[in-house]
């Protein structure tokens, strides 16, 4: 699973004295125009990169000039562009383990089946084809299973390994892979049927939009993926795509309201324009308030389960998922326990976790990271029979359809709706 964590700064806005130079994300009240810009560059600072979404910019400035820009009418909000880590919670001991999608009950084909029943759609031929599924994460390895034609779609490498001939646009941190596959994963060859030993994800007939943000050490930035969530909204229509879903398999640990997180800002306004965004919870433990942008209401946050093998079997949230409080817990869960989707050879996780490789093109992960997944590709099934739908009633359907049964001990913020 993918965890953002914020790295140190220089310095904190609004606390520092000195002069040295902190990177800030900038939210404007009057967008449209240059009064903030012009202040940066008063008060010695440089702007960076607008983020159209936001209705902001990033900016270098002096850190005893912070409150002043901050105190500004033409600003909304200064908050830090913090360094994001991603960092592997759950690469899971495969020792002794067979991988057969169609016995494993950790595999991609089990969980579509047995719990999430999406064969039950396959067999009416919805299968998330005209579909586009945006995953913003660390790029897409096209191994068998993301090979099939047209299967994935590259959008901008948004990377410190942009500009690597080697490097760009691929997984080479091992975590998008995974996603991917257990989004819209589907061998070469392959029947839609939910039996058999090929690899198929949830949506198989959807199309991934990978929009790589990390390189092999899984390092970005905030605003790098505000960025990419500007240009999935941007995008979403151009060139015969149909973006839908968003997949953010990952969280920051940031504090501030949702109200005014630059980040959280952006995924409500993937929302608004038709973008049903799903978001994992964290792996912090179950008394963990939900990661921001889960945080978010209107997103759809998500929990994991154990794997079990049948939906009755499903009695249990996973120590590490994280549940939320009494204003914002999640709003589903969906296993997220040992699941095994496709790696990419040569990544960080590949290389620093071969424990968990098995059948030489499968690592096994734990995680909300994972679990999302499974909820993005039921997303897409869903829209695929029903186009129409916005992503209110998405949420509200996933939510009202959901179902199981736990432990009586555990506390109902940990699985919200089922």
């Amino acid at each position: 699973a993918m965890v953002f964590a914020l790295l140190p700064m220089a310095s904190t806005p609004g606390a520092a004295t000195d002069d040295s130079p902190v990177e800030v994300i900038v939210r404007e009240l009057t967008p449209l125009t240059d009064t903030a810009e012009a202040l940066v560059g008063t008060l010695g600072g440089v702007v960076q990169q607008n983020l159209h979404i936001i209705g902001g910019f990033t900016a270098t400035v002096p850190a005893s000039m912070i409150d002043t820009l901050e105190a500004d009418p033409s600003v909304s909000a200064v908050t830090p562009n913090a360094g994001l880590q991603l960092s592997a919670a759950g690469w899971t001991d495969a020792t002794g383990v067979d991988p057969n999608p169609a016995t494993y009950n950790g595999s991609v084909n089990r969980v579509a089946d047995s719990i999430l029943q999406a064969p039950d759609f396959w067999s009416r031929d919805v299968t998330g084809a005209g579909i586009d599924v945006a995953l913003i994460d660390s790029g897409v390895v096209p191994v068998n299973g993301l090979t099939f034609p047209g299967k994935v779609i590259n959008g901008p490498d948004l990377s410190f390994e942009s500009q690597s001939d080697t490097f760009r646009y691929l997984d080479t941190f091992g975590h998008g892979t995974h996603m991917a596959g257990i989004i819209a994963g589907r061998d070469d060859g392959a029947t839609i049927s939910g039996t058999g030993q090929d690899f198929l994800g949830v949506a198989p007939e959807s199309r991934i939009v990978s929009i790589k943000v990390a390189g092999h050490d899984g390092a970005t930035d905030v605003s790098q993926v505000i960025a990419a969530i500007d240009w999935v909204v941007q995008h979403r229509n151009d060139n015969g795509l149909n973006i839908r879903v968003l997949n953010l398999s990952f969280g920051t640990d940031a504090t501030q309201s949702y109200v005014l997180d630059p980040l959280a800002f952006a995924v409500e306004q993937a929302w608004n324009a038709g973008i049903v965004v799903v978001v994992s919870a964290g792996n912090d433990g179950n008394d963990h308030a939900l990661r921001n942008p889960a945080m978010d209401p209107f997103v759809i946050a998500v929990g994991a389960s154990n794997k079990g093998n049948t939906r009755p079997k499903i009695k249990s949230v996973m120590d590490f998922s994280n549940c939320g409080t009494d204003e914002r817990s999640d709003d589903i869960v969906v296993p997220g326990e040992s699941i095994a989707s496709l790696t990419a050879p040569g990544s960080s996780a590949y290389d620093d976790y071969p424990q968990s490789v098995v059948g030489g093109r499968y690592m096994l992960g734990s995680g909300t990271s994972h679990a999302t997944a499974f909820i993005s590709g039921s997303a897409a099934l869903i829209l695929s029979q029903r186009p129409d739908l916005n992503p209110d009633q998405v949420k509200a359907l996933l939510m009202e359809i959901s179902s199981g049964r736990f432990d009586r001990s555990i506390d109902p913020l940990c699985y919200g709706a089922g």
